[in-house]
């Protein structure tokens, strides 16, 4: 629902700037497969901003990542590359996907 989106989406803004940390480490643990489905269902919900969706987007990618479905987390950091070309640090995430992808990572 809106509330548990917005509730995990405001825990996972405290921790902005970190996002490459919680990648690599497995901040979220178990937690991992709540969250992306809290983020989708995020993005399903109606009367947010597009700011708003670009941010829950963007972080169930960093999940995504985190949980080895870096397709998954391509396809979500492509979206926020269409909305806003500039947003945080979306392009140089594309790239280094891309780049593991590429070489079997």
């Amino acid at each position: 629902d809106k509330g548990s989106a917005s509730q995990l989406q405001e825990s996972l803004n405290k921790g902005r700037g970190d996002d490459k940390k919680i990648a690599q480490d497995g901040k979220f643990g178990k937690e991992t497969s709540e969250a992306v489905k809290q983020f989708q269902k995020g993005l399903e919900s109606k009367g947010r901003s597009e700011m708003d969706y670009l941010e829950i987007r963007y972080n169930l990618a960093m999940v995504q990542y985190q949980n080895g479905r870096a397709k998954e987390a391509l396809v979500e950091l492509k979206e926020c590359y269409n909305v806003d070309i500039a947003y945080r640090d979306v392009r140089s995430w594309i790239q280094k996907i891309e780049g593991e992808l590429a070489s079997g990572s």
